[in-house]
C-alpha cells in the first residue's frame, strides 16, 4: 500500500523512491506537506468540479496532483525533460480520474523556437526557463496561453467562466509572457509568481498597470526568512511598487473577493 501525505485537507500518494529522482523523493517526503500553504489556500478557494485549472510551470506534478482532486481538468505545462520524468511517475500513483494533461512545450508570448535551459547547468531544479545565448539546454517550440486554451477546448476570453484558475510560475519567464495580450483580456482568475530578480529589466514592472487593474481584487503572497507565506489584499496601483521591492512574490487577480477556507465544504 502506498504511503500517503496529508496536504491541506487532501491525501496525496507518495511516489516510489525508485521511480523518481532523489530530489523529488526528498521534496515529497520532507517538504510537500507544508510547502506553499498559502498558494494551496488559493487553489482550494477557486476549486470546482466543473472548471479547468491551468498549471503553467508544473515542475514535478506537485500542484497538478492536488488540483486534479478538486477541479474538472488540469492543463499542465512543463518542458524540463527531467522534471517531466518525475511528473509522470508522480501522476501515475495519483491521477485516479485521468484528468491531468501534460504539455511539454515552453510557454511564451508567441509561438516559435526558443532556447530552454535550467538557471544553472542542471535540470529538474524547479528553475528552468527560456534563456538566450546559453550553451546548455535545448531548442524547443514555444506555445502560448491561447493555443493551450484551444487545445483544452476553452477560449480564455470568451469562456473565462469555464476556468477555475490560471496558475503561472515560470521562474522569470513571466517577463515576456506578460506581453501576451490574452492576459489583459481574460477575466479568469490569475495567480502568478514573479521573479523580478531574474528579469532582464525589473523596471518594466511599472509598465504593466493594465494587467494588475483588469480584475476587481488584487492580493499578494510573500514569505520572509523562515516565516510562512501570508496573503494580503493590496490596491492595484500599488502592486508594481510592491513587486519592485519584493522581487520574489506572487499576485492573485480575481473578480471574487478571496476568503481563505471559504470553499472547504465543497472539497472535503
Amino acid at each position: 500500500m502506498k504511503k500517503e501525505i496529508q496536504k491541506k485537507h487532501l491525501l496525496i500518494a507518495m511516489p516510489d523512491k525508485t521511480a523518481v529522482s532523489e530530489k523529488t523523493f526528498h521534496f515529497f517526503s520532507k517538504r510537500y506537506a507544508e510547502w506553499e500553504d498559502s498558494s494551496f489556500e488559493i487553489y482550494n478557494y477557486f476549486a470546482s468540479p466543473t472548471k479547468i485549472f491551468f498549471d503553467i510551470g508544473a515542475w514535478n506534478g506537485c500542484t497538478a496532483i492536488y488540483a486534479a482532486k478538486i477541479y474538472k481538468k488540469i492543463i499542465s505545462v512543463e518542458p524540463d525533460p527531467e522534471s517531466i520524468d518525475d511528473f509522470k511517475a508522480v501522476i501515475e500513483v495519483n491521477d485516479k480520474k485521468g484528468n491531468i494533461k501534460l504539455f511539454k512545450e515552453p510557454i511564451s508570448n508567441k509561438v516559435g523556437e526558443v532556447h530552454f535551459a535550467p538557471r544553472e547547468d542542471k535540470w529538474n531544479t524547479s528553475s528552468s526557463m527560456i534563456k538566450e545565448g546559453d550553451d546548455f539546454g535545448q531548442k524547443m517550440m514555444a506555445t502560448t496561453l491561447s493555443d493551450l486554451g484551444e487545445r483544452a477546448g476553452v477560449n480564455l476570453v470568451q469562456d473565462a467562466d469555464a476556468v477555475g484558475l490560471i496558475k503561472i510560475d515560470i521562474e522569470g519567464g513571466e517577463e515576456s509572457l506578460l506581453e501576451d495580450p490574452i492576459l489583459t483580456q481574460t477575466m479568469a482568475p490569475i495567480f502568478i509568481s514573479f521573479h523580478l530578480e531574474w528579469w532582464k529589466s525589473p523596471q518594466r514592472i511599472f509598465e504593466m498597470q493594465d494587467f494588475f487593474s483588469q480584475h476587481k481584487h488584487c492580493y499578494v503572497t510573500t514569505s520572509f526568512a523562515d516565516e510562512k507565506e501570508s496573503i494580503s489584499k493590496i490596491p492595484a496601483n500599488e502592486v508594481a511598487q510592491f513587486l519592485f521591492v519584493n522581487r520574489f512574490a506572487s499576485v492573485l487577480l480575481s473578480n471574487d473577493e478571496f476568503t481563505p477556507g471559504k470553499n472547504l465544504e465543497k472539497i472535503i
